[in-house]
């Protein structure tokens, strides 16, 4: 009993100073957090307004379902995924669903591989459009961004800064891509076209059926740098329009290179959806080896008595 007692208190220890380090490698960008939110209804006649717990940051609506609409919201951390469904399947004008849902973290870099390292990363999208019978013509569209952001203590101890799509391009732009209900899709930084030399882009529609992507690559300098890193979905659907984007908005890394390594502030940034290369393990992941590790060492150890014993 003893030694449980000091392989927990190990684990906890250990997965203390890793959340000490990701929280002492740089200032915050982002404060963790996950978000849902959903409507449905005639002007919001009913909604659900969900933030993560501490410690969680995975945030979830239930489906709201109000005079022939429903909606819900889902958002994660831990898998780097926002989701979204909205039906406005009343047959009543103006009827109506809403969806935002969004996840934001700070993330550390530690870059030893001697030379400015490269990393890819992508968010993308997959989603259909229908129409229940109606009265009126349906009208919806989705948008969804993706933020990243420095700050001017965010660079390493010669004052380097992460560069994002390209040698030169400091890090700290938005990209949106948004769609409508007849295809049409575009993407945008809020008002201002998308700077190619940061971010690349690209969409098919097809039968309703669309799937997008924004992607770049950073150039991470030696040493410590943090980055901010955020994610957002948003569906507005009207009068028939079904919007079902229940299996997107998906962020994910490149394989990292040896020598370079990330921490986050919420101490869970895509543990579940591990990174190949030199990613550092979170809290939960050091947790999860040491339990392992003590558990294959007192088996070896029971094994070792019972040959003894029947020598």
């Amino acid at each position: 009993m003893r030694s449980y007692r000091s392989a927990y208190r190990a684990v906890a220890l250990l997965a203390g100073l890793a959340t000490t380090a990701a929280a002492q490698a740089g200032p915050s960008v982002y404060v963790p957090d996950a978000t849902a939110f959903a409507s449905a209804g005639f002007g919001g006649g009913a909604n659900s307004l969900v933030h993560a717990t501490s410690g969680l940051y995975t945030a979830q609506t239930g489906t709201l379902a109000y005079a022939g609409n429903a909606a819900s919201a889902y958002a994660s951390l831990s898998r780097g995924i926002v989701r979204g469904y909205a039906s406005a399947g009343s047959i009543r004008h103006n009827s109506g669903a809403d969806v935002a849902s969004s996840f934001a973290d700070t993330l550390h870099f530690s870059n030893k591989t001697g030379g400015i390292a490269t990393l890819s990363l992508t968010y993308a999208i997959d989603g259909d459009f229908s129409r229940n019978i109606n009265d009126f013509p349906p009208s919806a569209f989705n948008t969804a961004s993706l933020s990243l952001n420095g700050c001017g203590s965010c660079g390493n101890s010669l004052y380097q800064h992460i560069q994002v799509g390209t040698l030169g391009q400091v890090v700290g732009d938005v990209a949106r891509m948004r769609v409508d209900f007849d295809g049409n899709v575009g993407f945008d930084d809020y008002g201002h076209l998308v700077d190619p030399a940061r971010f690349l882009t690209g969409s098919t529609f097809a039968g309703g059926h669309m799937t997008g992507f924004i992607s770049t690559t950073l150039f991470i300098p030696t040493g410590e740098t943090t980055l901010g890193v955020r994610a957002d979905l948003g569906l507005f659907c009207r009068e028939g329009a079904v919007c079902d984007f229940g299996h997107t908005g998906q962020f994910s890394f490149g394989g990292l290179a040896n020598g370079l390594r990330f921490t986050s502030d919420s101490g869970t940034f895509l543990s579940a959806r591990p990174v190949t290369g030199g990613a550092a393990p979170e809290p939960a992941s050091w947790a999860l080896m040491i339990v392992g590790f003590g558990l294959a060492g007192a088996r070896l150890r029971r094994r070792g008595r019972e040959a003894a014993a029947v020598a």
